[in-house]
């Protein structure tokens, strides 16, 4: 039950569910390896691509929302974010967390 209120409520912060994101998020003050020095933001273009600023450089990449996580794929290597129950997006320790702007 617990999980589902989980669930439910990163749906809501998505509000696409599983389908997109949209929008500019950026490092959660106090997260990752030098949070804001790795990843300093990523825009949400359309349903399928993000651009990504890190270290001065962005690209864009595709990403995909499976479940709980989202994948992006630069260069053949894919990261995985996991979907918050605030709907940030939680790239581990190097990447920390990116909310929404």
């Amino acid at each position: 039950m617990k999980r589902l209120i989980v669930v439910a409520l990163a749906c809501a912060a998505l509000v696409a569910c599983g389908k997109s994101l949209s929008g500019t998020y950026v490092p959660k003050q106090g997260s990752g390896l030098g949070a804001g020095l790795v990843m300093e933001k990523m825009n949400f273009i359309d349903g399928s691509n993000v651009e990504l600023t890190m270290m001065a450089q962005t690209v864009r990449a595709p990403y995909k929302i499976d479940g709980e996580s989202v994948l992006i794929t630069v260069q053949g290597q894919t990261q995985v974010f996991k979907i918050d129950k605030d709907g940030c997006l939680d790239g581990g320790a190097v990447f920390g967390t990116l909310c929404k702007a």
